[in-house]
């Protein structure tokens, strides 16, 4: 029950958050674009996550994101998730997970034939109990290059990038590499259509549940419900090596000030 509340008050939060304020949408994609916020500008990010795999293992996690843009190229981020397990041979866990920080710059502009491109250079802390597997127990450190060109009514994202893990606490984790391919297609003035495949070289954690499988397909809609607000849900499915089944489903919002 205590679980339950705690979500129940964190999605009214999230939904306040973007009742007042405007939105251009990231989510629900793990893919990085090459986006940035802009010069004084701050965007929010709220969502929650469901994961299940095998046959009983079940994830929540809530996730708040802010960008403030330090220059018209850059932008500092953080991202905050709290995150609920269910493991089906456990007891149930549930807290703040491990912060990430991120500073990412816009390297080159979008032009008539060339994509836009940015560096992102983002650090995992070790703040999440990584006894209660709530955590990694160390903290990682990565880089990520990501392309974003519009053509016409779509949008197409890439990214690569590379993660050093620390493993101070648990030696069998390595180090790994990130690839992404996403695409937004503009079903109408209001509706997209979200398809993504995302990988990841080795396992690790993350509390992006399904994120640590090798590919991860992605489908979805975001809807500008006014020129204030987008909102945005996907259905994704995990593809590990162990072949266990994973899937998830993904819902939230996108606001910017």
């Amino acid at each position: 029950m205590r679980i339950k509340a705690i979500v129940i008050t964190m999605l009214i939060v999230a939904f306040l958050f973007c009742m007042q304020k405007a939105a251009y949408a990231a989510r629900p994609l793990s893919s990085e674009d090459a986006g940035v916020c802009g010069k004084g500008n701050f965007q929010l990010d709220a969502g929650f996550d469901y994961a299940k795999e095998g046959n009983k293992d079940k994830s929540y996690t809530f996730l708040l994101a802010g960008a403030y843009g330090i220059s018209q190229r850059s932008d500092l981020s953080v991202e905050l998730p709290y995150l609920m397990i269910a493991p089906g041979d456990g007891n149930n866990e549930a807290r703040l997970s491990d912060i990430k920080l991120a500073f990412k710059s816009l390297i080159i502009p979008e032009g008539e034939i060339n994509p836009a491109i940015a560096l992102k250079i983002q650090l995992k802390l070790s703040n999440g109990n990584e006894e209660k597997n709530l955590g990694s127990g160390d903290e990682d450190a990565g880089i990520i290059f990501a392309v974003s060109k519009t053509l016409g009514k779509l949008v197409l994202h890439g990214n690569l990038g590379y993660t050093l893990v620390g493993r101070g606490r648990d030696d069998t984790l390595k180090n790994y590499i990130l690839y992404g391919l996403a695409g937004e297609y503009a079903l109408s003035t209001k509706i997209k259509l979200v398809m993504e495949l995302y990988g990841e070289s080795d396992s690790h954690f993350d509390p992006g549940s399904l994120r640590h499988h090798n590919l991860t397909p992605l489908i979805g809609f975001s809807y500008q419900l006014n020129e204030k607000i987008v909102l945005d849900t996907a259905f994704k499915v995990g593809i590990s090596e162990s072949r266990r089944q994973a899937y998830g489903l993904t819902m939230g919002c996108s606001v910017q000030f």
